[in-house]
């Protein structure tokens, strides 16, 4: 019997597991993330109900579905991003990579603090190069940390792909 979590928000469109804790977080499309605490608050097993979503859909539940509504623990804007395309973690966790539309972010995570400590857009690394929006104004970027290196890939959605080192400041290789 599948699980169904609804996150009462629209336009979500990734999330990541923070490593050695019972937080997710999800990333949408208007730039916010959100931490949800997964441990069950509210569960409804076995019903057949109708709960809104938003103003223009509802999901509909079957007897076959349980519902987990998990508690928010905090929720931060990322002011360099219009929306969040992708999250991944650092291997020891204290590092979140946020990519999406227009750039990228780094955000230090800790006990204390969860911030953007870096920021790059693509586009300004290749100023010789035109790059014009995609079809509708589109443009996004994705990437990864580089396994066992201070190191993330990049990738936009007009082809380029670059290697940055993640030492302050970032700067391309």
């Amino acid at each position: 019997m599948p699980t169904i979590v609804d996150t009462s928000k629209s336009d979500l469109y990734t999330h990541a597991y923070m490593r050695d804790t019972n937080v997710l977080l999800f990333g949408y499309g208007d730039g916010t993330i959100s931490q949800f605490d997964l441990r069950v608050n509210k569960m409804y097993v076995g019903i057949s109900q109708t709960q809104p979503r938003s103003r223009s859909r509802a999901l509909s539940l079957s007897r076959s579905h349980t519902v987990t509504t998990w508690r928010s623990v905090g929720s931060y804007h990322d002011s360099f991003m219009r929306q969040i395309g992708d999250l991944e973690f650092s291997s020891d966790g204290s590092t979140l990579l946020v990519t999406g539309t227009p750039e990228f972010t780094i955000w230090q995570i800790d006990d204390n603090t969860t911030q953007v400590v870096q920021h790059r857009n693509m586009a300004d690394d290749f100023p010789g190069i035109a790059r014009p929006m995609l079809e509708g104004g589109g443009y996004k970027t994705a990437g990864h940390f580089m396994p066992g290196l201070s190191r993330i890939i990049m990738s936009d959605s007009l082809g380029t792909v670059a290697v940055y080192d993640v030492q302050s400041p970032i700067e391309m290789l």
